[in-house]
């Protein structure tokens, strides 16, 4: 029988693979591993030394990019939707978050950052592992730990650029503690891929959320927005992608109190210039049927018209139509 020879981390990266959700950090150890921002705007890992081969086969049993996996069929009720495009799901429902200031402030009518809160406030988990701006650098994402629900709440809207939730996964499964991730759909596969290794995340990762994904973006398409307005990195005091209001502006402020807005139109309406990383564009999984729950937005027709208040308008209306009937 012949032996697979692991794929290195120049060749997972070479081979357009990696998304840089920072699993192969974790795994190897940061003394072993670096992730550093490239060039084109993407976060990627770098080996300060050889890795064992021991240690190649685990982050090649892991990395989203070299392994994808549906969910269990064992797990789904015989009563499960079955759709050719969009998978197995237990149930397809239009909703949004009940509290308004949620809504507002939160993306896809602030479901995630609702359930979030949720799992927090009624003790099921002890912390949300997610990403939210950077503290220094607020164009930038960084993994964060939220243990209350202001915190959730001050950290929602959407993050489209590099982001690397996984970083120090191990270190997190250390805590010993029920917690709920909230990530895109690669990062998803990526802490599932590791539950069949490593016993702690079917444990600890009690609840696996995540958004219906597009794609995640180069950071060069943020540094492009700076070059619209004329603005330098190191001005901002604020980058926010998405939120407040659904869909909700692109805005920036800077630290002398200058303020610059986009709306979701001016900002996506070009496909060719997403910039999308291309792990992306082979992406089997953009749905995210490897969470518990996906949150997709759901405008009417396909895409956004103008802002709106999360569907509580139409979704009323639509209630009252129907009692009607």
């Amino acid at each position: 029988m012949l032996s697979v020879v692991p794929l290195t981390l120049d060749q997972i990266v070479e081979n357009g693979l990696c998304i840089g959700c920072g699993l192969c950090r974790s795994i190897a150890g940061s003394d072993q591993v670096d992730l550093v921002m490239t060039p084109e705007g993407r976060e990627r890992p770098v080996a300060r030394q050889a890795l064992s081969a021991t240690t190649l086969k685990r982050i090649n049993a892991v990395c989203p990019g070299t392994r994808i996996g549906g969910a269990d069929p064992a797990q789904q009720s015989d009563t499960a939707v079955r759709d050719p495009v969009w998978g197995s799901a237990e149930r397809l429902s239009i909703g949004y978050a009940g509290d308004p200031v949620v809504r507002f402030r939160g993306s896809t009518g602030g479901v995630l950052t609702a359930l979030g809160q949720f799992l927090l406030t009624s003790g099921r988990v002890k912390f949300i592992l997610h990403v939210a701006a950077s503290r220094s650098a607020p164009m930038r994402s960084e993994r964060r730990l939220s243990f209350d629900a202001a915190s959730v709440l001050s950290r929602a809207g959407s993050r489209y650029g590099p982001a690397a939730p996984l970083v120090d996964f191990s270190q997190i499964l250390d805590r010993a503690e029920p917690f709920a991730l909230i990530a895109k759909p690669c990062d998803i596969t990526a802490a599932r891929n590791l539950g069949r290794v490593d016993p702690r995340v079917d444990r600890y990762l009690r609840y696996a959320l995540t958004l219906v994904c597009g794609g995640a973006s180069d950071l060069r398409k943020s540094e492009e927005v700076l070059e619209r307005f004329n603005i330098r990195e190191s001005e901002l005091a604020m980058f926010r992608y998405r939120g407040h209001g659904n869909p909700g502006p692109t805005r920036l402020e800077t630290r002398d109190g200058r303020a610059f807005e986009l709306t979701y139109q001016q900002l996506w309406e070009d496909e060719s210039k997403w910039m999308i990383q291309p792990r992306c564009r082979i992406c089997p999984d953009a749905i995210g049927l490897g969470a518990d729950i996906a949150a997709a937005d759901v405008w009417p027709g396909g895409s956004p018209t103008g802002e709106d208040d999360g569907f509580q308008r139409d979704y009323r209306a639509h209630q009252a139509r129907s009692r009607t009937v």
